[in-house]
């Protein structure tokens, strides 16, 4: 029993006098997050162990691109030399996000001999100043990593501003005009040489006038070259509701053909249209869902007219799409200078005529449409979508 104590004492004292000494030499030593045998640095110089060994030389670990447009990517090379008596190995290390160790030319070198390091910098989707490092990892043991940094500055070819143009309030009898820069960061000339629209079917209502940019203007933007202003007119005519079109603009420019600019807005005007839950005054969309093969749907919305036309407006269906959709026009109510005209849709329980379909407006199905069409000056057509789908 006695020996039993002693020994529970002993290891006590010795776990006591242990915890002492570590503090102790921690007060005169703390430690600084570096592991164990390094210093600070990872690639600051060790002691050498004897006999023939390979030496890293580098005549530089950091270059600067400079300005770069992030079409194009950015390749340079660095060289590793061994100065020492016995072959040195390299192999790929870590890199930062974006940069890219491209190349070792070889992975074995000999004492006297280079290597090179080609190290790849990809600025797509980025613009500004950046600073990336890619490593190699060596048998070096003074040296076992040698990081390569590469920074610069990432911009465009070519920039628009604003990069989309909004308008909003827009009326059916009125037009509007917006201004986009384009600034071209390449040193050859920039042209703009034609312009297609996305929406073919609104193509009609945009206008594309280019001038020239003003020197003043041009210098406000750092870098940039060249440059030129492009005038966007949205014409009257444009129906009721939002409206969204992509402008490309062709470019005379190898590494830049075409540059987009969305125009997106809403129309309004003595028309427009009320509806339920479901119902989005500002696409003039109507959402019903998802729907069975056995199942109904309707909803009821208003046209509300406003103003002068008011009394003598009147409304017809010119289309639907899918034919599944059906649509009612009910009376006119009038009172004073304002018309109320129900409007009735529905997908009909018709079994023989269903089937699974997608009408949702994902990005990879389009929306149904209903286009009413009216005697209205300000409306001779109304669009409205529908989106729903019908599953098994």
């Amino acid at each position: 029993m006695r020996t039993w104590v002693v020994a529970v004492v002993a290891s006590a004292l010795g776990i006591a006098m242990g915890l002492s000494m570590a503090m102790a030499r921690i007060a005169m030593r703390p430690w600084d997050g570096t592991p164990a045998g390094l210093t600070t640095s990872t690639e600051a110089a060790k002691v050498a162990p004897s006999g023939p060994q390979p030496k890293v030389v580098v005549p530089t670990t950091s270059y600067d691109f400079g300005l770069m447009d992030n079409s194009t990517p950015g390749r340079h090379d660095f060289v590793i030399r061994n100065e020492g008596d016995a072959i040195l190995t390299l192999q790929k290390g870590d890199t930062t996000c974006k940069c890219t160790l491209a190349a070792l030319d070889k992975t074995e070198v000999r004492p006297g001999e280079s290597a090179v390091v080609t190290v790849e910098w990809h600025g797509r989707d980025f613009t500004g100043p950046y600073r990336q490092t890619a490593a190699v990892l060596t048998n070096d043991p003074t040296r076992h990593r040698v990081a390569f940094t590469v920074t610069g500055r990432i911009t465009t070819t070519v920039k628009a501003v604003p990069s989309e143009v909004a308008l909003s309030g827009l009326t059916a009898v009125t037009g509007r005009e917006a201004t986009v820069q384009l600034y071209c960061f390449k040193s050859e000339p920039f042209k703009i040489v034609g312009h297609e629209c996305s929406d073919r079917a609104t193509a009609g209502a945009f206008e594309v006038r280019v001038d020239p940019m003003p020197a003043d203007q041009l210098a406000s933007e750092t870098g940039a070259k060249s440059g030129c202003l492009v005038h966007l007119t949205v014409k009257p005519g444009l129906p009721l509701g939002a409206f969204q079109q992509t402008i490309t603009l062709k470019t005379n420019l190898a590494s830049t053909p075409t540059v987009a600019i969305p125009v997106k807005g809403t129309v309004v005007g003595e028309i427009r249209i009320a509806g339920p839950m479901g119902w989005d005054p500002n696409t003039n969309s109507l959402n019903l869902g998802s729907l069975g093969l056995e199942e109904e749907i309707e909803r009821s919305l208003t046209i509300f007219v406003h103003g002068p036309h008011a009394k003598d407006v009147r409304f017809e269906v010119l289309r639907r799409e899918p034919e599944l959709l059906e649509v009612q026009l009910g009376q006119n109510d009038t009172k004073g200078q304002l018309t109320r005209v129900p409007l009735t849709i529905r997908i009909p329980k018709s079994h023989k005529n269903k089937e699974p379909m997608d009408y949702s407006g994902s990005e990879t199905a389009q929306p149904g449409t209903i286009v009413l069409g009216s005697n209205h000056p300000q409306a001779k057509e109304l669009p409205i979508k529908v989106r729903f789908t019908i599953r098994k």
